[in-house]
């Protein structure tokens, strides 16, 4: 026999929570695709008229209060501006994270490996993520990070946007979920959240902590790199150009992991030198340092750099 859904089954603010975590998880969703996620995630079969009321007050009230971006569409399919809403009839609405849609350009990239990377702020228009080139422009600052495959991507952004401020946690659904407001009251306004799947990262925890690490580069050509009570801690070591140009390397691609941390190339014996550096130091606390510079969260090593080209 198959239960009702009311809204004495949860509470509300587990609800709301829910309601971000399944809106977070589809995207773009539905008062229906909510209605259904939900139901299905409390083993409830069937969907009274009152829990229904309920989750329509939730996503108004979300949006309403900047939670939640609420899109109208015409029967066609067609977007209708907010404005407009009174001239149509059989409106469907879609519910979406706000600047969840703002991510970076190339960020497919990062989600073929596991990571993904929301850009909090609309302030920053330049973010983009790509594959590592010697032939990266002038006037971009760039921060080079291991995906959970262990090869290289890049993520940059214009010098003339800087400064910015990078949050680096292992990916997660309630860290995907979290409200952005939140984010920015903590970490500022020119925010973007850097999550990869890898073990050794910290990850979100409302008791604990936002992330692993929080990146910031500045336009002076700084980096500061501050751990955020991460569990594996935070180290930095030397960079040079010859690191970098390494790092940019098509056999670099090739590199695999051992269970030990160090890395070979097929057929090597010992770690790719550009691993292989034992000179890690403990990060400061808001300690800024100049760019390059190769760092360590967990095991998962990124490298600052300006401009490659010359």
């Amino acid at each position: 026999m198959s239960h009702t859904a009311s809204t004495t089954t949860i509470s509300k603010p587990m609800r709301i929570l829910k309601v971000l975590e399944i809106v977070a998880r589809l995207k773009r969703a539905t008062p229906e695709d909510v209605m259904r996620s939900l139901a299905s995630s409390l083993a409830i079969g069937e969907i009274s008229d009152s829990f229904r009321r309920s989750i329509y007050r939730d996503l108004k009230e979300l949006a309403h209060d900047g939670r939640l971006i609420a899109t109208h569409f015409s029967p066609d399919g067609a977007e209708i501006d907010v404005d407009l809403l009174e001239h149509f009839s059989n409106i469907r609405v879609e519910y979406s994270i706000p600047h969840s849609n703002s991510v970076a350009r190339g960020a497919g990239l990062l989600e073929k490996a596991g990571g993904s990377f929301r850009a909090i702020s609309p302030l920053i228009q330049s973010w983009a993520i790509e594959q590592p080139t010697l032939s990266l422009k002038k006037g971009f600052t760039h921060l080079f990070f291991e995906t959970a495959e262990f090869s290289f991507l890049c993520l940059k952004v214009r010098n003339d946007e800087l400064p910015v401020s990078i949050l680096v946690a292992r990916r997660s659904d309630e860290l995907d979920a979290l409200d952005a407001r939140l984010l920015k009251e903590k970490f500022g306004q020119r925010l973007g959240v850097l999550s990869l799947n890898h073990r050794t990262l910290s990850g979100y925890s409302a008791e604990k902590r936002a992330g692993h690490a929080l990146i910031t580069l500045s336009a002076d050509g700084k980096v500061t790199v501050t751990d955020l009570n991460s569990s594996n801690g935070s180290a930095a070591s030397d960079a040079s150009d010859d690191f970098l140009v390494e790092i940019c390397s098509p056999q670099t691609a090739a590199i695999t992991r051992e269970e030990h941390d160090g890395v070979t190339a097929p057929g090597q014996k010992v770690p790719h030198r550009i691993f292989g550096t034992t000179q890690w130091t403990p990060m400061q606390p808001s300690a800024s340092s100049s760019l390059p510079l190769v760092f360590r969260l967990g095991s998962v090593m990124l490298i600052a750099a300006g401009d490659l080209s010359t």
